[in-house]
């Protein structure tokens, strides 16, 4: 292959590897925002949701599942998500977003939310696989943490 080839087939290399970073950059920030919130989110949930159905009785209550669940949501809730709060990017921005305009106008509303959804984990994590009784008592407070700011903060569909 001589170095023409070799040259261009490189530089189409390097265009195809750098198409999906140059479309990401022309999107509004505001939008890949909200992606990044509700990827964060989807994920938090697929640690609490196993808890939530053991607390209400969807499923029978495995002590393996709940310790592995709640140390996983206590590891998210431990992750600084102060870049997935750009103002602007909620519901009057895009349909997309279930985050209502409040959460940003209220000022310290998101950092207080969070911070009582830590608090709330915290309790959960030791118990959660101690048995059914005591994963829901201190389940109540994880439940409660964020109902409180979805009552508030989250766009009902």
């Amino acid at each position: 292959m001589n170095l023409a080839k070799v040259m261009t087939f490189g530089a189409a290399a390097l265009a195809l590897s750098l198409a999906p970073a140059l479309a990401q950059s022309r999107k509004d920030p505001r939008q890949t925002n909200i992606e990044q919130r509700q990827a964060f989110f989807k994920l938090v949930g697929l640690y609490y949701g196993p808890l939530n159905a053991m607390n209400k009785g969807d499923i029978e209550y495995n002590a393996e599942v709940a310790a592995a669940s709640a140390a996983n949501l206590a590891l998210m809730v431990q992750l600084d998500t102060s870049k997935l709060w750009l103002a602007g990017a909620d519901r009057s921005y895009s349909e997309a977003s279930l985050t209502l305009p409040k959460a940003f106008e209220d000022a310290g509303a998101i950092d207080k939310g969070l911070g009582d959804m830590a608090s709330a984990v915290a309790a959960l994590a030791p118990v959660a696989g101690s048995g059914l009784d005591p994963m829901k008592a201190a389940f109540a407070g994880v439940g409660g943490a964020c109902k409180a700011c979805h009552d508030s903060y989250r766009f009902k569909e």
